[in-house]
This record gives C-alpha cells, sequence and structure tokens, in this order.
C-alpha cells in the first residue's frame, strides 16, 4: 500500500471489515432456516454490527494497550497528548458510532448480496 505498517493494517482491517459484508450475504442465508423463502433484510443486521463493533473493539483494545503499555505504540493513540482518561472516553464513545456506521455498511452490503445470489429455484 506505500504505507507505514501500523496504517497498512488499519486500511487492511477496515476493507477486512467490508468484505465480510460479502460473506455474510452470501453464506448467510444459506445456513439458516430452509423456508424457501427469500432473506429478510433484518435477519442480516445483528450479525453487521456485532462483526463492526468487534472490529472497533480491537481498535480501542489496540488504543488501551497504546495508552498504558509504555513499549506499545500505535497511531491510534498517543498519551503524551494529556489528558487519557477523557481521550479514552471520547475513543470508547466514537468507536461505539463508528461501529454502529460501519454495522449498516455491512448490512447494506449483505443484504445486496443475498439478494443479488438468492436462488432462483430448479430451472429444469
Amino acid at each position: 500500500m506505500g504505507l507505514e505498517p501500523a496504517r497498512g493494517a488499519a486500511w487492511s482491517s477496515t476493507v477486512a471489515v467490508l468484505i465480510s459484508g460479502f460473506y455474510l450475504g452470501g453464506v448467510g442465508p444459506r445456513l439458516g432456516p430452509a423456508t424457501g423463502r427469500p432473506p429478510r433484510a433484518k435477519s442480516f443486521f445483528v450479525p453487521a454490527l456485532a462483526v463492526a463493533w468487534t472490529w472497533r473493539f480491537w481498535i480501542f483494545f489496540a488504543v488501551l494497550l497504546s495508552a498504558f503499555v509504555p513499549f506499545y505504540k500505535t497511531h491510534f493513540f498517543d498519551p503524551s497528548g494529556g489528558n487519557v482518561p477523557v481521550r479514552l472516553a471520547q475513543a470508547l464513545a466514537g468507536g461505539v458510532v463508528e461501529g454502529f456506521v460501519y454495522g449498516v455498511a455491512v448490512w447494506g452490503i449483505a443484504v445486496w448480496m443475498a439478494r443479488a445470489t438468492e436462488g432462483t429455484g430448479n430451472r429444469e
């Protein structure tokens, strides 16, 4: 990517979360109950939020490590900026909001993929 390793890893994890929407939409309906009906959009919402908030949790975990472990440094957080508890609370609140926004994006991709790949029945 031409970026330093920490930023390259952050971009690649963002792309991986969005790609998980394709996987969720492609595989999710086939693992659910076989009702013969097309998948409902709401059936993907909670799994999409779980994927996005798990991703944001790992980023917040890296922020916590960067704040409290002296030899662990990331581009997510610099403890030398002062007022660490307030900045950590802001990072947590921002992570919850960003996780929701990404969850909605993953949900949209999953619904689109499920509808694009739903079976057409028996063509014989």
